[in-house]
């Protein structure tokens, strides 16, 4: 049976000694031999502010997913939180904050991170339908 989709959360993206940027192109890779899309479930970058290597590293990848017709569905984490995400620098990037999303009979539902006292009021939001919620929190 074909796997719907990929999930991963906490890359948190940049160059450093554990390299980062590998494992990333390792989940890139795996979804493109499934042909399946991509949730990302937060933190997927370090910190709001990224230096540009992360940035073309990120578009690059995404790039790769989209040349093969592939989503990549996230949420946001505190870590990259931020007005325009940091996603949007691909067209194939889909946020999920506070939106319903099928995969095949599944209905999976996108909350980005919530500061401290308001997770509850989105939870009692959360449709019915909802098979999966993708969320990131401390």
């Amino acid at each position: 049976m074909k796997p719907l989709a990929l999930l991963c959360s906490d890359t948190h993206l940049r160059r450093d000694k554990f390299d980062t940027f590998f494992a990333f192109t390792q989940i890139i890779d795996k979804a493109i031999a499934l042909q399946i899309p991509i949730i990302g479930a937060g933190d997927l970058l370090d910190k709001q502010t990224n230096r540009a290597e992360t940035v073309v590293f990120l578009a690059e990848e995404l790039k790769r997913l989209a040349e093969e017709n592939l989503k990549f569905y996230y949420t946001q984490g505190q870590h990259e939180l931020d007005t325009v995400p940091w996603m949007q620098v691909a067209s194939n990037a889909v946020h999920m904050h506070k939106q319903l999303f099928e995969f095949g009979e599944y209905a999976a539902y996108g909350l980005d991170w919530q500061p401290f006292g308001t997770l509850q009021m989105e939870l009692e939001d959360v449709p019915t339908r909802t098979d999966l919620l993708v969320c990131h929190q401390v």
